[in-house]
């Protein structure tokens, strides 16, 4: 069985992921009071809503806009999980992005990935 995150853990998980750091009190706070409407307490909905909330802000584009899908994924697997991903797990993510029938929007692999 997947291990359930806590909506803290996504809210700071997508801030490492989306703007490479940890999130600061005040935001903290504002996505904790926000969590519950974009969904249910450490669930995948949440932490997709949540990426695609993120995505909005222009530091997201500043940071990933400029990057191929292939350093995308390489840069998402290296802010949270550290290191660069192996083949399988870099053309898995590729082809969710490349989907010719239903592609994936970056902030929905950052979530999903989370």
């Amino acid at each position: 069985m997947p291990k359930t995150l806590t909506n803290d853990q996504i809210i700071s998980a997508t801030y490492v992921a989306m703007f490479n750091r940890a999130p600061d009190q005040a935001g903290l706070k504002f996505w904790q009071s926000v969590a519950g409407q974009l969904g249910e307490e450490g669930s995948a909905e949440l932490a997709v809503n949540m990426a695609h909330e993120f995505a909005k802000h222009s530091i997201f584009e500043t940071i990933y806009g400029g990057l191929g899908l292939a350093a995308f994924v390489n840069e998402v697997y290296k802010q949270v999980g550290g290191k660069i991903p192996d083949e399988t797990g870099r053309q898995f993510w590729l082809d969710q992005l490349t989907d010719p029938v239903n592609p994936i929007s970056r902030s929905e692999m950052v979530g999903k990935f989370i």
